[in-house]
């Protein structure tokens, strides 16, 4: 299970979202800094039954199969989006994967696992 997880999602480098996840005795606990939808701050903090359930759908989503970087084929791309996935697995591990204008293959899930904690993906990319 997962301890910490911080992930960053920028477009055209002035609209990002960070949104740092800690997760203790199973409950998911997230602080979003945005400049999406104009809200800068935003907590959230999901019941046990939630929590478990994010946690699953994570899991499922197997981001330790994720590449270490994702880019397009072509080399120079100068506008676009960005992310970076860093996940602390609270046994020493820690996982670090990113990506500019290229994504896994299961991105789109993920992308709706993340609006679960802050709706921003779906409604801005």
């Amino acid at each position: 299970m997962i301890k910490q997880l911080h992930f960053t999602y920028m477009v055209h480098a002035a609209t990002w979202v960070v949104i740092d996840i800690e997760v203790k005795s199973g409950i998911v606990t997230a602080d979003v800094n945005s400049v999406f939808h104009k809200t800068p701050n935003t907590e959230v903090s999901f019941d046990e039954e939630t929590s478990a359930r994010w946690l699953a759908e994570l899991d499922n989503l197997r981001t330790d199969k994720w590449k270490p970087r994702y880019r397009p084929q072509d080399i120079f791309v100068m506008d676009g989006c960005s992310w970076r996935l860093d996940i602390n697995y609270g046994d020493g591990m820690i996982r670090h994967t990113e990506g500019e204008n290229a994504f896994p293959d299961n991105w789109d899930s993920f992308e709706d696992l993340m609006s679960q904690i802050y709706p921003f993906l779906r409604d801005e990319a």
